[in-house]
């Protein structure tokens, strides 16, 4: 599985997609920046939907654990996929 320190993707914000697999009443509470919200259900079940194959998806949660279950079955699903590490609770900056 691919990963990245939210150190390293401070750097890449603005640059990358980045996908938050929170609930959306999590979300709401506050995100990094840039981050679209794509629960973990919807971004299993629906990726053919709303996912395009050729493009890198950066993927975080709260905590690291849901990140790292979805980069596995998008993996599986041929998506081009890196787990950021430490998840939301590692981001230093400002919360939208």
């Amino acid at each position: 599985m691919k990963q990245i320190t939210m150190a390293q993707l401070t750097q890449l914000i603005g640059t990358v997609e980045l996908i938050d697999v929170r609930e959306p009443n999590e979300y709401a509470f506050g995100h990094i920046p840039t981050a679209k919200n794509i629960p973990v259900g919807i971004a299993i079940q629906q990726a053919s939907n709303l996912l395009n194959k050729d493009t890198e998806y950066y993927i975080v949660c709260q905590a690291g654990g849901r990140s790292a279950l979805v980069v596995e079955q998008l993996m599986l699903q041929g998506y081009r996929v890196t787990d950021v590490l430490g998840g939301t609770m590692a981001w230093t900056g400002e919360l939208e």
